[in-house]
């Protein structure tokens, strides 16, 4: 989010915009300081709060063995629905980056000032995401909320792009409301976020079934090949979008303002479409997730049951 504001605030406020080659240079060298410098902060913040890890099991020596509790572990059904439903998540939100000072530039004709008021707005959702979240957990468990969240998402960029084809955006293609668009951008990224931190925590959940299946402890494991599958996810997003971009023929060496109107609807249409089909797959395949707030909880009290009689 930080970056976001340094580039449309600092980097990319010369004339050409998000446009111009060279914003990029000294983006892309501050955007690898400063995520080096949060994760270290980060790292060096909770190391002392590390919770007491459980007594290891049992185990045998040798690699074979480690790949075969690797196996094991990360062959969970909940841990398997859970990660095929996040990949299409996933490919949207690295398509969605890719597109966004295409949509921001050309598409919506943000001036320097209303891209840094998108990324306020952005910030923003994120605080109300995080209001939301748990009493919506509370009252539908964590998998309804996340299923409600992604078609609410789904639903009003349908609504952002569809107004877009169907000329309803007020002010049309040459003046398109940028009101219109923070609006249903707000609503939009907000329930994506809120999606996003409630699949995490859902996350969390697998590890103690795994616990339960296996005797033993992965959460190392499980969220390292969560965050690896991330990134090959947002990067076949990226892929997508360069896709996208050639299907609507958008034209090398583009000025806002001076693109066809033709080629804005196509990458609309093809975002849209693209965003749509990935949502709904990711959906079906999350409603099949297996543990529910009813079972975590009994789950938890067999575990500290468990290790209470171990102590």
């Amino acid at each position: 989010m930080l970056m976001l504001i340094f580039a449309y605030g600092i980097f990319f406020t010369g004339e050409k915009g998000v446009s111009d080659p060279v914003g990029y240079d000294a983006y892309s060298v501050w955007g690898a300081l400063l995520m080096t410098g949060a994760v270290l902060i980060s790292a060096l913040g909770q190391h002392r709060h590390v919770a007491k890890q459980s007594p290891p099991a049992p185990r045998g020596v040798g690699l074979g063995h480690a790949f075969a509790e690797a196996k094991v572990t990360l062959s969970n059904r909940a841990f398997l629905w859970l990660v095929s439903a996040a990949v299409f998540g996933l490919i949207n939100q690295g398509l969605t980056f890719a597109l966004t000072n295409y949509q921001l530039g050309f598409l919506w004709q943000l001036q320097q000032m209303e891209m840094l008021y998108y990324a306020l707005i952005l910030f923003t959702t994120v605080i109300v995401a995080f209001i939301i979240v748990p009493p919506l957990s509370a009252r539908l468990g964590k998998k309804n909320a996340a299923i409600l969240l992604a078609m609410i998402s789904m639903t009003f960029t349908a609504g952002l792009y569809g107004s877009w084809l169907l000329d309803l955006v007020p002010g049309g293609p040459n003046d398109p409301s940028i009101l219109f668009m923070f609006a249903l951008v707000a609503i939009t990224n907000s329930a994506a976020v809120g999606m996003m931190m409630l699949t995490s925590s859902m996350m969390a959940d697998v590890v103690e079934a795994s616990q339960q299946e296996t005797g033993r402890r992965s959460e190392g494991l499980f969220f390292a090949g969560y965050f690896f599958m991330q990134k090959c996810a947002v990067g076949i997003g990226t892929f997508a979008a360069g896709m996208i971009l050639t299907f609507a023929d958008f034209p090398q060496n583009a000025e806002p303002g001076r693109v066809d109107v033709a080629v804005l609807d196509g990458l609309a249409l093809y975002y849209m479409g693209t965003v749509l089909v990935l949502g709904i797959i990711g959906v079906l395949i999350l409603r099949h997730f297996p543990i529910s707030r009813e079972s975590h909880n009994e789950r938890l009290r067999v575990l500290n049951t468990a290790a209470e009689s171990a102590s």
